[in-house]
């Protein structure tokens, strides 16, 4: 019986104890939940509150004015006068280079001419190529690669108009002389070369103007897309009639029918 009472009293203490042990972890974990809880509350319990989020939205990093706006502000506001400007003094420089004689440019000889004919048709070869490369990105929505084509074109023009400068008005032109065969043909392709070669220079430069200074969504909403298309048209046609009139003349004609003159001839 003694034996059975002292046994009793272990266990009873052994469960006792278990449950002060019990007790005091609860007592921990209850002390300690204030705390997380609030923690959790701050960082992950439940969404943000809306005012926060509103007011985040509504503080942009920069100006909305500094996002949606490119370029000088003249340019941007009167692009047809910049498009006015630059073309007036593009047609005076090539006339006056073209018509009002070779003193302003040094004076070069009939081979290096001949040289840069050659280098002109090349660099035209390029622009053609740059040309449908654009309108195929346009085409297929790819902004980024039509923007890189259309700089490239535009580069390139800018060198063949140096280039273009320095072998006429230093040394010259050569010209189908009278009874050539196909003469006809090779004078209405020039002329239509040369025209068209005056109606792109405005709708290029306006084209450049609006893109220069306006963002992919306003140019979409611009005339931008339609002026870009007549522009690339004309600008294509002009340059491909340029390159067979140089194959032509350096290719079809003896040199019986081809004479060199330098100014007004």
């Amino acid at each position: 019986m003694a034996h059975g009472d002292g046994q009793s009293l272990v266990d009873s203490s052994v469960e006792t104890g278990r449950v002060w042990q019990r007790t005091g972890q609860a007592g921990r974990r209850e002390s300690s939940l204030p705390a997380q809880f609030c923690f959790d509350q701050r960082t992950t319990v439940g969404p943000p509150d809306r005012s926060e989020s509103e007011a985040t939205l509504a503080a942009p990093s920069q100006p909305a004015s500094m996002s949606t706006v490119r370029g000088p502000r003249f340019a941007r506001e009167h692009p047809r006068a910049i498009t006015a400007v630059l073309t007036v003094v593009a047609y005076v420089v090539v006339v006056g280079t073209v018509y009002g004689g070779p003193d302003f440019y040094p004076t070069i000889s009939e081979g290096t001419v001949d040289l840069l004919a050659a280098t002109i048709t090349v660099i035209n070869t390029a622009t053609i190529a740059c040309l449908v490369a654009g309108w195929y990105w346009i085409r297929a929505g790819d902004v980024e690669r039509h923007r890189a084509a259309m700089l490239a074109a535009t580069a390139l023009i800018v060198v063949f108009l140096v280039l273009y400068l320095l072998k006429t008005g230093g040394g010259g032109r050569k010209e189908v002389v009278s009874g050539a065969p196909l003469q006809g043909l090779y004078l209405a392709m020039l002329a239509i070369h040369i025209l068209l070669s005056m109606v792109a220079v405005p709708l290029v430069i306006y084209a450049l103007t609006l893109a220069f200074t306006r963002t992919i969504p306003e140019l979409r909403s611009s005339s931008h897309p339609r002026i870009g298309r007549v522009a690339v048209a004309t600008w294509l046609v002009s340059l491909v009639l340029g390159v067979v009139a140089y194959l032509m003349l350096t290719f079809y004609y003896g040199p019986e029918h081809v004479e060199f003159v330098r100014g007004l001839g």
